[in-house]
């Protein structure tokens, strides 16, 4: 029955009450108040209230509920509820809880305040600064603003409570954080200031060495921190001028060097100089290779046979590297182009036979070389009346043609009688005079460096394969510097890196020189440590500033442990990278660690010792970052799906568990749950009910005249799966049965009803329509007064088949709403993932998952609030699945 009454204030008609429960049992307090839409904020003691798994709030039509799960004693205090509608108007009400066995303390009358304050902080860019305070009282929040704005928390800005330590922690600082920072808790304020200053340009990317074919361009690249700061480039430590062959490029934060055309003399140390700062690199440059073709070839015994071409153990694909080509009994495999790489052992498998041979580029890039000149005769001697041999060796490919010349003149080619493997060899008959000639030596063999001590070096070598037909007399050791091309002799000491060479002399002068030696490259920069664990620890370094003039082949790895000069290589293998990740070690046990770089000539001195480093994992308390975005609450449209992301951090990692009302949400069908290192994400799918609206919600009235009132709504919770498209409207006079329709088509949700009969006493009511139908209509009703609990069993046994679900729905009414608690067999019933419990306005329930045969027994609810208490009981049994029934067997089946 509905009964016009003239628009009030919002007051509070059942306020919440003093509670006092026994330990581990809930508190509940109920608020009802005089009409709906209003607003609700619960406080404990003077500090805001939030919906948790301990706290559950609740608001059915004008009743508003808070329950406090598992009381303890620090549950003890004072609780109000502030109450606020859309008018701004405010009503408040308090009460106390007790937990028996504690004693309830008042709150203290001082307010919360800080202990310490924030302080000013200096710091340069891409650093992380913290501000901290200390607050008077635990469960706490502090709110943060940045010049008078409210500070937006990220994952570049975090908030993190420690008891009574509050921190606002801002990393990667830019310019734009400068401001004032302030700290507000209650009334109570404090703030410091953040003063950046700009950080200095650095390199972010360093030069690299480069190796170019002659006659290429090369190009130098590093990055920098700052756009606008000014490099400028070196060559071996002398300033480089813009001109043809040097060009400068500037892209941002990327600068470029460009050496246009390179030749050898162009090989050299090159450096970019940012104010006190260089990165530097080396130019190599190779000679121009002449591109080649090899051919391989097999004659097999027998025709159509299928064959498989092979390098290095690896089969071969035919394109434009390799074509293989078989005709009847030969095949053959071309290799075009052949460069340095190309090398190795190819092979030929025909069924179970094979054949194999080595493929050396070296061999084939190199050119044909005389041994010795012909001016050289002079010095040589034979008899007269003998025929003359002369066997010059040469090393070329393909195959070289050789002319010969004697004082000026081409010999007949009758005289050549021969060539032998890789030696022209020329006989002469008849001769007429003495003909007298030698040679120089050839080069020294094996030349290698044994030792090395401050300024003074060792060399060692072996003796020429040829020693010019005549005896070796001396050695002439050669030095040079590295960074220059003139050789000069030995003599004195040597104060910077060299190369030597050796040339062996004999009666006819000084022969060709060994090939140069090869200092060995400086230690490697920058040792580093990274992702300690007690297993394992990530190293890093930087390439060292001199490779010795040779290709860094790769770096070597060594440990110790601390108090102990037994150093153990990591690696078995050469590391190639700058960085490597030491397995193996002993749990807290302290290492020690250095790095070798090595070349072509030896190994480098060791890096400056790293360390001692203790082998554990490093521990750091789980952070839950949401976006902020979350934190207001998400609404998703029945049919669709939503994700809750989540970045976890701490280590070890933290293992991630998502809940829902306090039950933990597993992986089906339904719900996915992705958990990666350092990320957590939920994906839920909200099923799309193709059905009609619940009805509207938060129906009131209000600008009663004698003939119109004014009616508004709420549009349904549940839209049915589809839009509503429009309200009906409908009235009926209390003395009769019949409802007219006053509007079929409202669209909007609010409605005016005009020319009502003076003193009559109407009911009105509002249904939601979409395309599957008209919901249920929404009643604006009388508030019934204030009674105790009772329940409506109809006290029948409540049979259920094992492995279903029960269903126990209980009739009742009450208000305030009541608290509920289930036993079975005396014995209080928990929520699990297999029983749930829950209560509404005028229904209770308790249901049960895969019920079994130990479910059953007697079930009794018990419902109080602040008028009375009430228990009911029923009776469950639980009976086994009913098994198949078979029709009997006649004579005629049994036949």
């Amino acid at each position: 029955m509905f009964f016009f009454l003239i628009s009030e204030k919002l007051r509070i008609i059942t306020p919440i009450k003093d509670a006092e429960v026994k330990e581990g049992s809930e508190i509940m307090f109920n608020c009802e108040v005089n009409s709906e839409g209003a607003k609700a904020k619960w406080l404990k003691n003077v500090e805001t209230m939030f919906e948790s798994g301990k706290y559950v709030m609740l608001q059915r039509d004008h009743v508003f509920s808070l329950r406090i799960k598992d009381a303890q004693k620090s549950d003890v205090a004072n609780y109000s509820i502030i109450l606020t509608n859309h008018r701004g108007e405010q009503a408040k009400s308090e009460a106390s809880a007790k937990v028996a066995g504690c004693c309830f303390v008042s709150p203290p009358a001082e307010k919360v305040k800080f202990l310490e304050s924030i302080e000013d902080v200096e710091t340069q860019e891409k650093k992380t600064v913290s501000f901290s305070c200390k607050v008077n009282r635990p469960e706490v929040t502090v709110r943060w603003t940045k010049a008078g704005q409210e500070v937006v928390l990220s994952k570049r800005i975090l908030y993190r409570v420690d008891g009574l330590k509050h921190t606002l922690t801002i990393k990667d600082c830019v310019m734009d954080d400068e401001a004032e920072y302030a700290a507000m808790v209650g009334e109570d304020k404090c703030a410091g200031e953040l003063i950046i200053s700009e950080a200095p340009t650095d390199f972010t990317a360093q030069l690299k060495d480069q190796t170019i074919t002659e006659f290429e361009d090369a190009e130098f690249t590093c990055k920098l921190s700052k756009e606008k700061a000014a490099v400028k480039w070196y060559r071996n430590g002398r300033e480089i001028r813009e001109g043809t062959r040097y060009h400068k490029e500037r892209d941002g934060k990327t600068c470029k060097l460009i050496i246009k055309q390179c030749r050898p003399d162009d090989e050299c140390e090159y450096a970019c100089g940012l104010d006190e700062r260089r990165s530097r690199a080396r130019l190599f440059v190779e000679g121009e290779h002449i591109l080649l073709d090899v051919v391989f070839e097999v004659e097999l015994n027998k025709d159509r046979v299928e064959v498989k071409w092979m390098r290095n153990n690896m089969i071969i694909v035919q394109g434009d590297k390799y074509q293989m080509i078989s005709e009847g009994k030969i095949h053959r495999l071309q290799v075009c182009e052949i460069r340095p790489r190309d090398q190795g052992e190819y092979r030929i498998v025909a069924k179970e036979k094979d054949a194999r041979a080595k493929l050396d580029p070296t061999h084939l890039f190199s050119t044909v070389f005389i041994s010795f000149a012909l001016k050289c005769f002079a010095n040589l001697v034979t008899d007269a009346g003998k025929p003359f041999v002369m066997s010059v060796p040469y090393d070329a490919y393909p195959r070289a043609d050789a002319e010969w010349f004697l004082q000026g003149s081409s010999l007949p080619v009758l005289l050549l009688e021969n060539i032998i493997k890789d030696h022209e060899i020329l006989k002469m008959y008849d001769l007429k005079r003495d003909v007298v000639f030698s040679d120089v030596p050839g080069p020294v063999k094996a030349l290698k460096v044994t030792d090395t001590t401050d300024g003074e070096v060792s060399l060692a070598w072996e003796e020429p394969e040829s020693d010019g037909g005549s005896k070796i007399v001396a050695y002439v050791v050669e030095r040079r510097d590295m960074k220059r091309k003139t050789w000069t002799l030995a003599t004195d000491r040597a104060d910077t890196p060299e190369y030597c060479v050796i040339r062996a002399e004999n009666k006819a002068g000084m022969g060709r020189p060994s090939a140069a030696t090869k200092p060995r490259p400086s230690p490697p920069l920058n040792l580093n440590y990274s992702e300690q664990t007690k297993a394992g620890v990530s190293l890093s370094w930087e390439t060292p500033t001199s490779n010795g003039g040779s290709m860094i082949t790769g770096y070597i790895i060594q440990k110790c442990d601390e108090g102990s000069d037994k150093w153990l290589r990591c690696n078995t293998r050469l590391c190639q990278d700058l960085s490597y990740r030491v397995t193996g070690l002993k749990p807290a046990q302290k290492y020690l660690y250095r790095v070798f770089a090595e070349n072509a000539a030896g190994i480098s001195d060791p890096t400056e010792q790293l360390g001692p480093l203790l082998a554990d994992d490093t521990h750091e308390p789980p952070v839950i970052q949401l976006d902020v975005k979350l934190l207001a609450g998400l609404t998703a449209r029945a049919g669709t799906k939503f994700e809750l992301p989540a970045d976890v951090t701490g280590k070890p990692d933290p293992r991630v568990k998502w809940t829902k009302a306090d039950l933990v949400l597993k992986t089906n069908e339904r719900i996915a749950i992705d958990t990666k290192p350092g990320h957590s994400k939920l994906i839920k799918c909200v099923v799309r009910h193709a059905d009609k609206p619940g009805p509207p919600a938060a129906f009131d009235l209000s600008e009663i005249t004698n003939e119109s009132c004014f009616l508004a709504w709420n549009p349904p919770r549940d839209d049915g799966g589809s839009n509503v498209t429009n309200y009906i409207v409908e009235r009926r006079q209390t003395d009769k049965e019949e409802w007219v329709k006053l509007s079929a088509t409202v669209k909007q949700t609010t409605f005016s009803a005009c020319k009502l009969t003076p003193l009559k006493e109407y009911i009105f009511r509002v249904s939601a329509e979409n395309q599957y139908g008209i919901s249920q209509p929404a009643e604006h009703v009388p508030i019934d007064p204030d009674c105790a609990p009772t329940l409506k069993l109809d006290g029948k046994d409540i049979v259920v088949v094992e492995g279903e679900k029960l269903h126990l729905n209980i009739p009742y009414t009450a208000i305030p709403t009541p608290s509920m608690v289930w036993q079975k067999d005396k014995v209080e019933c928990k929520a699990d993932d297999k029983t749930s419990m829950t209560i509404e306005m005028s229904n209770a329930h308790l249901e049960k998952l895969r019920c079994s045969h130990g479910d059953a027994g007697e079930y009794t609810i018990t419902l109080k609030n602040s008028l009375g208490i009430v228990s009911e009981t029923v009776n469950v049994k639980v009976i086994g699945r009913p098994l198949p029934q078979y029709p009997q067997p006649t004579a005629d089946d049994l036949l």
